[in-house]
């Protein structure tokens, strides 16, 4: 009796078990964001998007839902969305879910729309849907929507972590019976590490004359302007990081050979513009008698310190110049226009700052932003000096000789011509025409229906050419530069010699000039970035090249890829802007190493080209090759 007994309950706790263990089983339903943590940063992530699902789990009997989600319009901006409903439409998962979509279209139809509304102001998405009877409920797991956004915002690393969500502010399940669903919410997390701050290029003063870096002048007693410019040190736009206020600044000159007539800030209101009050001049004084001018003035924030922070490129004052002193000897003499002001104190970097003394020659005063602790700022509630640079400009008196006086330069302008007394000119490429002038006076006066006697030579080549002046006292001729069919730049290339002799009443006169002919840019050599590269590599490669122009000079460096049997693999070109004399490295990259190229010995061939020939550009000089390795995956 005993063991029957103990046989029974046995049977009845087996039994009750089997009840409860499909129970126990069924999983909670849960509604979350997939992929529930994302992690962005320290490097920069500014427009790169993220793209998120909002899926359930373990649902049974689904027949509708209506969800309002979240994300935070501080870091995100919302890009689309995509609502994966039915499930026969979106059978396959929908990244970054790895479900299909959720609810099935019936008899009547696929689920209706109750609310599909985005505000990307408030940051909100609101979509609800329900299943037309009759049709099955929906079972298992499923993706409600995804949504794509673009970082807007990423803040400095000395700000730290911060870490916002993507939620639900409701969310409503129910069956085909109309009742509600019981679930739990998982709401995502994504945390930003902040960028590692970085800054912007330093401001410029940028000192210009009409004839940009170097201004010639002409005669005496004539006027120039000298203008003061802001931007950055890049040569590009002034970055609105620095939030410039103010400005006490000095632009010196040589009092012996200019004097300053008027002095104008900020001439066409542009830096005013970023002051809700404008700006307030301190000082606007000329001083001849001490060789300066002095800038003093700030812009006036509204109401709370409000205003936009200067950018862009700014022209801060504008000076006129009047010429008083010609010079009868030569060279005449220059003077640099600069902003320092000697007597004054600079300021005094500390030693952390990551700039010396030399970066305040001006005081340049930011707007107060205690809120940064990061140099030059440091939290301090008040006004920093800004780190600069300065782009000085030079001034050249213009030069009168006296007596009989002769001047042999060439077509190209002062002061690449030659204009001087045994001043050089520029350079000259292959078979160039060159105009040769002599200006031929007497005490400042042309001389008029003189014959002037060129001779010009370089090795075998020797020609002498006479003409006769014009009304203006200058004798022209043009030749062009030989090419003969053998060994031309060994012939050809090198110095050129010209002499200009004249008899002005009985005396002889004379110039002598020199130019150098050849490639104005010549290709040195072409060097690829790695002995080898293998297939699926990007292949890069360095070109030197030499400049003998003073006079800027763009060139476009092209190069093109061989494989081991001759077949085009690859090209790239790189435009470069403002060459001048000098011996310089420019590299060309991004070519990928195709996969059907063919093993072996790879060939690149660069070339200088004046510009495109499809826009009529030619060969600067001839084509430079090297070979390589190239080598399987």
């Amino acid at each position: 009796m005993k063991n029957l007994c103990s046989l029974l309950i046995s049977i009845l706790l087996v039994s009750i078990l089997a009840t409860l263990a499909p129970a126990s089983a069924q999983a909670r339903t849960v509604v979350k964001v997939i992929p529930t943590f994302i992690e962005k940063g320290p490097e920069n992530v500014i427009g790169q998007t993220v793209t998120v699902a909002v899926v359930v789990e373990n649902v049974r009997d689904l027949w509708g839902f209506d969800i309002k989600f979240k994300w935070d319009t501080t870091f995100l901006d919302y890009v689309s969305r995509k609502v994966t409903v039915p499930v026969e439409d979106y059978p396959a998962p929908q990244p970054p879910s790895p479900y299909g979509g959720v609810l099935h279209t019936g008899p009547s139809g696929p689920p209706i729309t109750v609310k599909d509304t985005v505000d990307t102001i408030a940051g909100t998405y609101h979509l609800a849907k329900s299943t037309l009877a009759p049709a099955s409920a929906f079972n298992g797991n499923g993706t409600f929507f995804t949504m794509t956004f673009m970082i807007k915002y990423q803040q400095w690393d000395y700000e730290g972590d911060i870490t916002f969500f993507f939620d639900f502010i409701d969310v409503k399940l129910s069956d085909s019976a109309a009742r509600p669903i019981s679930h739990e919410k998982v709401k995502g997390t994504f945390l930003m590490h902040g960028r590692r701050f970085e800054y912007p290029p330093l401001p410029l003063l940028d000192i210009r004359t009409p004839e940009g870096k170097t201004y010639v002048a002409d005669s005496l007693n004539e006027e120039f302007n000298v203008d003061i410019y802001l931007l950055g040190a890049d040569g590009r736009a002034l970055d609105s990081f620095w939030d410039i206020q103010g400005f006490d600044m000095y632009l010196n000159f040589n009092k012996t050979l200019v004097n300053a007539v008027t002095s104008v800030i900020d001439p066409e209101g542009r830096f005013a513009s970023f002051w809700p009050d404008g700006i307030y001049i301190v000082s606007n004084l000329i001083n001849n008698t001490g060789g300066y001018v002095r800038l003093v003035f700030l812009g006036l924030p509204g109401t709370g310190g409000a205003h936009t922070a200067p950018y862009g490129t700014i022209k801060l004052a504008t000076i006129k110049f009047k010429v008083i002193y010609e010079s009868e000897v030569y060279p005449p003499p220059t003077f640099t226009f600069t902003l320092l002001n000697p007597l004054d104190k600079r300021p005094t970097p500390k030693p952390e700052w990551p700039w010396n003394a030399a970066f305040f020659l001006v005081k340049i005063a930011g707007f107060p932003h205690p809120e940064r602790p990061y140099h030059p700022w440091d939290g301090l509630p008040w006004s920093p000096a800004i780190p600069h640079v300065v782009s000085t400009a030079t001034y050249k008196a213009p030069f009168k000789p006296p007596g009989r006086f002769i001047d042999v330069y060439t077509e190209y302008p002062e002061p690449y011509g030659g204009q001087g007394p045994r001043e050089p000119s520029d350079a000259f490429g292959p078979q160039s025409e060159v105009t040769l002038y002599a200006l031929v006076t007497y005490n400042f006066d042309p001389v008029q229906q003189k014959l002037v006697t060129f001779e010009i030579w370089h090795g075998e080549f020797h020609y002498i050419r006479t003409a006769r002046t014009n009304e203006n006292g200058i004798a022209t001729i043009s030749f062009r530069l030989p090419w003969p069919c053998e060994n031309p730049e060994a012939r050809v290339f090198g110095t050129w010699y010209v002499n200009a002799t004249v008899e002005i009443a009985e005396k002889y006169v004379f110039d002598t000039l020199t130019f150098e002919v050849g490639y104005l840019i010549k290709i040195l050599s072409v060097e690829p970035g790695a002995p080898a590269f293998k297939k699926g590599e990007h292949m890069t490669f360095k070109i030197t090249y030499k400049c003998i122009s003073e006079q800027p000079l763009d060139v476009v460096f092209w190069v093109v890829v061989y494989d081991d049997l001759g077949v085009t693999i690859a090209y790239n070109y790189v435009p470069v802007k403002g060459v001048t004399k000098g011996t310089y490295t420019v590299e060309i990259g991004c070519m990928e190493l195709k996969k059907w190229a063919f093993v072996g010995m790879g060939t690149v061939y660069a070339n200088a080209l004046t510009k495109l020939p499809s826009q009529g550009g030619t060969a600067y000089c001839p084509e430079v090759s090297a070979t390589f390795g190239i080598l399987r995956a």
